[in-house]
């Protein structure tokens, strides 16, 4: 089974088990968890950080998240190269291991929830994933912001003028 079957199938046992919590997130953005795991699995990790959701955004390939992310000049490539260099020493986890998420990535993704609901959104996208990774001031992924010399700020507002239409005062979905 290749690694998008395996998203494919995290994703149908994420749904089936927290449909309130999961249920709002697009499809592309339960992906991107499903990635993050992915990669944590991949580096032997023995839980999924805000690194990981970074990587998650830029293995998606597209979305809002991923071509600002590109814009901004980070690659998978680089930015896996900057976890391995800055990230935790790897674990050995037992076979069937389910690798939690870190509460700092579970802080991320509840505000993620909120910056959707302050938008007035009723969905949970890729670009409300970046927003709340932006609004860490600490950790992993801030941390690869920081060394890559990215201004949250102007970040936040460049999203936010991607996903609003023009003239509208209002943001749309992407």
């Amino acid at each position: 089974m290749d690694w998008f079957e395996e998203s494919e199938e995290r994703l149908a046992k994420w749904k089936q088990a927290g449909e309130e919590y999961w249920g709002k997130f697009t499809p592309r953005a339960l992906r991107v968890v499903s990635s993050a795991k992915g990669e944590a699995e991949q580096m032997k990790q023995n839980c999924v950080g805000t690194e990981h959701l970074l990587l998650g955004l830029l293995a998606l390939g597209g979305g809002v998240a991923f071509n600002i992310l590109v814009k901004l000049g980070l690659s998978l490539e680089t930015v896996r190269a900057e976890v391995n260099k800055h990230g935790t020493v790897p674990a050995e986890n037992p076979p069937g291991y389910n690798i939690p998420l870190t509460p700092r990535c579970k802080r991320v993704l509840e505000t993620a929830k909120k910056e959707a609901i302050a938008l007035g959104h009723t969905y949970i996208g890729t670009e409300h994933l970046l927003l709340a990774l932006l609004a860490e001031t600490d950790g992993p992924a801030c941390g690869i912001f920081k060394r890559a010399g990215i201004d949250p700020q102007s970040t936040r507002r460049e999203i936010l003028s991607e996903i609003s239409p023009p003239g509208s005062g209002q943001a749309g979905k992407s």
